[in-house]
């Protein structure tokens, strides 16, 4: 089973990479924020959380995320705090369900993470893909597809790595400038090549 971790900046279209991957090569697709916003619901991160952040971010005893994901916005010592409660246990998870793909004889694992580099996932998986586009093209389909508002795009764009920091962990890049059609057989020609090793 190839083990493949995707990354990118906001807006580069990791998700169209990981929706042609599961419709074209029936990958297993593990997204690490999907489980991050899964294990909010339990007890023990709850707890965790709301003595590490004060009861204010508990709203009808469930973690408010909009409240706690403005205080790490602004505060990147709360983010770190919350980085080293929440990773250890969406790492636990994935690995848990690479040891089931594994079991099920599946051909293609693919974890995707904002923060897959600094996570430490390199560790178990085969390759690191970094999807690459312009912060042009970033920005505008932010404002298009988020709503978000130019300086609001920039503000969340200087705060990731940059396209140096990517390329110098990952060992595929794949490019997402031009058309949809035009990924699709950047990804084929790719994993015509990973598939054969």
């Amino acid at each position: 089973m190839k083990r493949i971790g995707i990354t990118a900046g906001i807006g580069a279209g990791k998700s169209e990479v990981l929706r042609y991957l599961e419709e074209n090569y029936g990958a297993v697709i593990v997204e690490a924020d999907k489980i991050g916003h899964e294990i909010m619901d339990d007890v023990q991160v709850i707890r965790r959380i709301s003595d590490t952040f004060g009861s204010g971010i508990l709203t009808d005893g469930r973690i408010d995320r909009e409240i706690l994901g403005r205080i790490c916005f602004e505060d990147k010592e709360k983010l770190v705090k919350l980085s080293g409660i929440l990773h250890p246990v969406i790492k636990q998870e994935i690995l848990l369900r690479l040891k089931r793909a594994e079991l099920e004889e599946k051909e293609l694992f693919v974890v995707e993470a904002a923060l897959l580099i600094e996570a430490g996932y390199k560790e178990f998986l085969d390759s690191l893909w970094y999807i690459s586009c312009s912060k042009e093209i970033r920005i505008d389909r932010l404002i298009k597809n988020r709503g978000l508002s130019y300086e609001k795009c920039l503000n969340i764009i200087d705060k990731q790595l940059s396209d140096d920091d990517f390329m110098k962990e990952c060992d595929v890049v794949v490019d997402n400038s031009g058309t949809v059609e035009h990924l699709h057989k950047n990804i084929d020609r790719i994993l015509t090549e990973v598939m054969g090793d």
